[in-house]
């Protein structure tokens, strides 16, 4: 194969591109998530826009304006994967391109984890916040680890990650 084709091959089999795929079969068997009696409830509030303090009112709030954008409460689900798989496809690109490969494909891996495959498809609380949480940190790895400086619309995403994740649950500063 020559030089160039397997230039265009690694750039096609791109971490990104991968994180995408694998968002999109997570997405395709967990539809439309699983809903227990906290995401039950907080459906519930998000459907009638009557919040309490009782579940974090952030998530409530989130899925009912994704509720009027999509009309489907899957809706949150696909929010919290696509958070969880951006998140480990900009950490995995962005080793890639510092010229670790070995760890940019384990990094992409450890998206796939059991652990997480299970529990990504309830649409909850522990969910949000980790997904939110990787989703932050994945923007702010990328450029880290290339040494390249972070720019303000990056700070910026950084920023609503973190603070979702710090508000859908009530513990999660200390995460």
């Amino acid at each position: 194969m020559s030089e160039l084709n397997q230039r265009a091959l690694r750039h096609w089999v791109s971490p990104i591109v991968l994180a995408a795929a694998l968002c999109a079969l997570q997405l395709v068997t967990s539809w439309p998530g699983e809903l227990i009696a906290d995401s039950r409830e907080q459906l519930h509030q998000a459907m009638t826009r009557n919040y309490t303090d009782w579940h974090p009112p952030i998530m409530a709030l989130v899925w009912s304006w994704l509720l009027r954008l999509s009309g489907r409460p899957g809706s949150l689900l696909v929010l919290h994967q696509l958070l969880h798989w951006l998140g480990f496809g900009l950490i995995a690109d962005g080793c890639l391109r510092a010229n670790m490969r070995r760890e940019a494909w384990l990094i992409l891996l450890a998206g796939a984890f059991p652990v997480f495959v299970f529990y990504d498809r309830i649409v909850l609380k522990d969910v949000g916040m980790a997904s939110a949480l990787v989703a932050g940190a994945g923007i702010s790895i990328w450029f880290v680890v290339q040494h390249k400086a972070v720019p303000l619309w990056a700070l910026l995403l950084f920023a609503l990650c973190i603070t979702y994740g710090a508000l859908i649950r009530t513990n999660a500063v200390f995460a």
